[in-house]
């Protein structure tokens, strides 16, 4: 199976639409929906409501998400990224 079915049977469990927030968080984080879906309620998403960027950065953070600033080669524009980093780094 692969991820967006597992997802959308999981988001399906939780009577869920308007989550594509939800399931990106889980994709890059490889956390499950259930633990994602739960840290972006805490964060103030409504079910079936759309989620706000910030409360994906937040829950990054959370997750144990550092950022950083990477300067794009393609006209020099810099974009943010994230990286799980140990608590010892």
């Amino acid at each position: 199976m692969d991820i967006y079915q597992k997802l959308v049977g999981e988001s399906s469990k939780f009577g869920e639409k308007n989550d594509c927030g939800v399931k990106a968080l889980s994709v890059i984080t490889g956390i499950d929906y259930a633990e994602c879906h739960k840290a972006l309620s805490r964060l103030g998403r409504k079910k079936c409501g759309a989620t706000r960027l910030s409360s994906i950065f937040e829950a990054l953070k959370q997750f144990g998400f550092k950022f950083v600033e990477v300067q794009c080669p393609y006209g020099g524009m810099s974009i943010v990224t994230g990286k799980q980093v140990r608590s010892e780094e």
